[in-house]
Formats: C-alpha cells, sequence, structure tokens
C-alpha cells in the first residue's frame, strides 16, 4: 500500500488530511484528460520556477525544434496577459497535452499512454513489469522515449520524446492506465475500466470507470483557468520525496497499480455490463476519488518538473 502511505503523507503534511477525512469538498483540480495534463504542465513550470529557475528556459529552447512549437508560440502570444512568464507556461501546458493531440498523425501511438496487467480482488502486489502487456505499453514508451531524448538524434526527434515524457509523468499517475481488472463479471478484464460501466449517481447517465477517473480533471483548458488550479496545488505539495529518473516508471507504476485496486474497491465496487445500465457508485466513493486523483497530480507535476531538471 505504498501509493495510499505516500499520499497520506502529503495530505498530513500540508493540511489535506483534514479534508480527507470529513468529506469537504476541494479544488476541483484532478487529471487526466487534457485540461489534467495541462494542470502537470503548470505544476512542472511553477515547481522550475521556484527552485530550478534556470533549467526553464534550456527546457524551452529544446522545444523549439518540436514541430507544434510555432503553433504554442503563436497561440501563446494571444493570451490575455502578454507576459514572458504566462508564455512560457503555456508552452509547458501545450507539450504536456500534445501526445493527446497526435491522431492522424506519425506520431500517434495509442498504446504508449497505459499498460493493462490483470488486477483482481485477490491480487494483492503489482504485476512484475516485464509480464506487462502489450509490448509497447506506457513503460516501454517512457524508456524509449528516454533514450531517444539521451542520444545523438536530431533536435526534432529530442524535441518530441521530450513532449511525451512530458505527457507520459502524467498518464503514469492515472490507476486506470496502469491495470485491468479481472472477476467472474470480467473473465478477459475490463481493459482498464473501459468495459466496467457506472453511474456516479443516481441520476446521472452511464459512462465506464475509465472515463469517470480520467475525467476527474478540470473541466476547462482556458490556460488562466489551469494556471489557477496549478496554484492552487502547488501550495499543498511543497514537500515531496526524490526522484530517480531511470526508474522513475518503476516507481509509479506500482504506487498506480496499488491505487487501482482502491479503485475498484478490491473487487467490490459494482459494475454494470453495458451502456445503458451502469452501477451507481457508493456515496462516497466520487469525492474520495477525487482527492486521491489531487494527490496524483501533485506528485505528477513535482516528477515532471525533476524529471525535465535532471534531462538537462
Amino acid at each position: 500500500m505504498y501509493a495510499l502511505k505516500l499520499l497520506l503523507a502529503l495530505l498530513v503534511r500540508n493540511g489535506w488530511m483534514c479534508c480527507l477525512w470529513l468529506g469537504l469538498v476541494v479544488a476541483p483540480v484532478h487529471a487526466w484528460t487534457r485540461a489534467g495534463h495541462m494542470v502537470s504542465g503548470a505544476l512542472a513550470y511553477r515547481y522550475l520556477a521556484q527552485g530550478h529557475p534556470d533549467v526553464i528556459p534550456q527546457v524551452l529552447a529544446l522545444l523549439k525544434a518540436h514541430p507544434q512549437y510555432a503553433a504554442w508560440e503563436e497561440e501563446s502570444r494571444q493570451l490575455a496577459d502578454p507576459s514572458a512568464e504566462v508564455q512560457q507556461q503555456f508552452i509547458f501546458m501545450a507539450a504536456a497535452k500534445w501526445a493527446d493531440e497526435t491522431r492522424n498523425t506519425p506520431h500517434y501511438h495509442p498504446t504508449w499512454h497505459y499498460v493493462n496487467p490483470p488486477l483482481s480482488a485477490t491480487r494483492q502486489t503489482p504485476v512484475p513489469i516485464a509480464e506487462a502487456q502489450p509490448p509497447e505499453n506506457i513503460l516501454y514508451a517512457y524508456q524509449r522515449n528516454l533514450g531517444i531524448f539521451r542520444a545523438d538524434t536530431t533536435a526534432e526527434a529530442r524535441a518530441i520524446a521530450l513532449a511525451w515524457l512530458f505527457h507520459l509523468v502524467g498518464d503514469l499517475h492515472q490507476p486506470l492506465h496502469t491495470a485491468a481488472f479481472f472477476s467472474d463479471q470480467f473473465p478477459e478484464g475490463d481493459r482498464g475500466g473501459n468495459l466496467f460501466f457506472i453511474r456516479p449517481t443516481e441520476a446521472d447517465t452511464t459512462i465506464n470507470l475509465h472515463y469517470f477517473w480520467d475525467g476527474l480533471v478540470l473541466q476547462s483548458e482556458q490556460p488562466h483557468d489551469v494556471a489557477q488550479a496549478a496554484r492552487r496545488l502547488y501550495q499543498r505539495g511543497k514537500w515531496l520525496p526524490p526522484v530517480a529518473l531511470d526508474t522513475l516508471d518503476a516507481t509509479i507504476y506500482p504506487e498506480s497499480y496499488d491505487l487501482a485496486l482502491w479503485a475498484y474497491r478490491h473487487g467490490t465496487l459494482p459494475a454494470g455490463v453495458d451502456r445503458d445500465h451502469g452501477a451507481v457508485l457508493p456515496p462516497d466513493y466520487p469525492n474520495l476519488a477525487r482527492k486521491l486523483a489531487a494527490g496524483r497530480m501533485v506528485l505528477a507535476g513535482w516528477r515532471l518538473a525533476e524529471v525535465l531538471r535532471q534531462l538537462v
């Protein structure tokens, strides 16, 4: 239960514990759609600006060779606040979400966003990484892009790899990007929650559990809203453990797998079997999920900042 212990330590250290146990509402900022990835990028920028400001221009210089950089820069100039700091932070936001915008391009790698090793109510420890499938999964993608960035490749290849690392660090922190649930109801697995149909409340329409977790996000992609969300989260996460760059994927994976077991309530979470008959989530589930997701986002932003610091 390492991930839960880490989150609890973070919550205690930063005054969140009362919110967790009393069920109070926290700011609606979590992960991992495009808005969520933008938050992780903005958080990484804020951590670097406070602790290692010299890293920011180095990261931007590397990203300039990215095929979308000119578009990001032009969009940043259209922001209501034209200051250099706001524009630079926007580039970090754009780089973090870019991998979700690559469909119909040569850079589209759908299996790079997740890994689906089996999880069940009886499996209490993570499946070894070597057993994770498919072969070109998020763990493979992290190491591959780390290698491309460090290799003597073109500036464009390194910039693309760097943008992928922006994104992969975020996705690794989403529990349902790291497991597929197996049970009598799902003998072939639920594809990371995509076949596990639920309703957040009695009044809601049916969605799948993966979509629910991906949707625990800041709904707005407006840069100002993203920056505000990152500012709130930053205040709650200034103390965090160190990062080992080459084994970061092997650190985050068991954390997220552990939390995926929680997400399925150790096999007790009810599931519907089709898009029209989702099971209603327990009343306490949505709020607790939002708080756990917020903690994962803080870790994602911090770890991304550390990845960038060590790479450049």
